[in-house]
């Protein structure tokens, strides 16, 4: 076996170890380990996009938690923002409805999503030989943007 070919082969190897233990599921896994919460966090953030621009300066919008047919409405707000963020409990599904005025009707928009909390095993920092678990939250997003036409 030549040499090129050892040494591809041991990175590839390392590669495919590295990125398959610790935080590598995690969306941004450089940081799970990092930001380390030792117990199951209890609320996460619930991210929601619109579309907001000359034509919709503002946008009224109403949160679920649930489904919009059959949740529990939250709360009716009106974004002026592209972007807004509400901190509510995890492990619960949410969703939302922005609705976009146009020629005397209105148009709805409607998404959903989960804001999760998830586990993984991370290196202790104190004791490099011991293994810890490390809590993170994966935020809910909903896209609410008006299709533009």
């Amino acid at each position: 076996m030549s040499s090129r070919y050892k040494i591809i082969n041991t990175v590839f190897i390392f590669m495919l170890i590295t990125g398959s233990v610790g935080c590598a599921n995690y969306e941004f896994w450089s940081d799970a380990c990092d930001d380390c919460i030792s117990d199951e966090p209890t609320e996460g953030e619930l991210r929601l996009q619109f579309l907001i621009n000359d034509q919709y300066p503002e946008v009224v919008y109403r949160v679920y938690e649930g489904t919009v047919e059959s949740g529990t409405l939250l709360f009716t707000d009106t974004a002026r923002e592209e972007e807004l963020t509400w901190v509510l409990p995890a492990e619960k599904e949410y969703a939302a409805e922005a609705l976009y005025p146009e020629d005397g009707k209105m148009v709805v928009v409607v998404d959903g999503d989960k804001i999760r909390t998830q586990t993984t095993s991370c290196t202790d920092p104190y004791d490099s030989e011991s293994t810890i678990s490390c809590w993170f939250v994966i935020p809910a997003r909903l896209n609410l943007k008006k299709n533009p036409q």
